[in-house]
């Protein structure tokens, strides 16, 4: 194909007129589409539509609202587990302080110097120890001249006393403990009767 075979080609692909090129663009007019009977939707179906819709919309929203509480369930949770999980440790804990008043209550009635010193260490060592574990929330349970409450005390004997209202605590056997305000351990008392 000569130079002047492509220029005619081109020419004509310009005016549309060559069989391979584009056709002439028609202006389309926009046309009134006509609704047919599937495109109307009868007051019935819309009704049901409609309710279809509401439905998934109260759906929605109850979703919405558990994801809500099940988020401040878990936050709840989260504070509990933060407050309340060194529970276990705690309850070791306690068993040294026991050990420290052990050694305190069984010390002679008129000991060496030697021995006083040593009861004072210890006596220290105790304050010290009591004093770290009320800063994390350990708390000791009131007992003797107390009512007896049966969610902080557990009762080892009964016994007349004179001057005692019935139902006091007369006597503590071993301390009971609260962790903030969680029992941790119940008191073991004597009450009166």
């Amino acid at each position: 194909m000569t130079d002047k075979d492509k220029a005619q080609e081109l020419k004509e692909i310009l005016q549309g007129k060559h069989a391979g090129g584009p056709a002439p663009k028609e202006k389309k007019e926009p046309k009134e589409e006509k609704k047919s009977e599937e495109d109307v939707v009868s007051s019935e179906e819309w009704m049901a539509l409609k309710k279809e819709l509401e439905e998934s919309k109260d759906r929605l929203l109850r979703n919405a609202a558990e994801f809500e509480n099940y988020k401040k369930r878990g936050q709840r949770e989260k504070e509990e587990w933060v407050k309340y999980g060194n529970e276990r440790v705690f309850m070791e804990l306690i068993q040294v302080l026991d050990d420290f008043d052990r050694v305190l209550d069984h010390m002679p009635p008129k000991p060496s110097d030697e021995l006083k010193q040593f009861a004072e260490g210890v006596e220290i060592t105790r304050r010290h120890f009591w004093k770290v574990l009320l800063q994390f929330g350990l708390k000791e349970v009131e007992s003797t001249q107390k009512p007896f409450d049966p969610n902080l005390h557990e009762a080892m004997a009964h016994v007349e006393v004179e001057g005692v209202p019935s139902g006091n605590v007369v006597d503590q056997h071993r301390k009971g403990y609260l962790f903030h305000d969680r029992l941790l351990r119940a008191a073991l008392v004597t009450v009166a009767k």
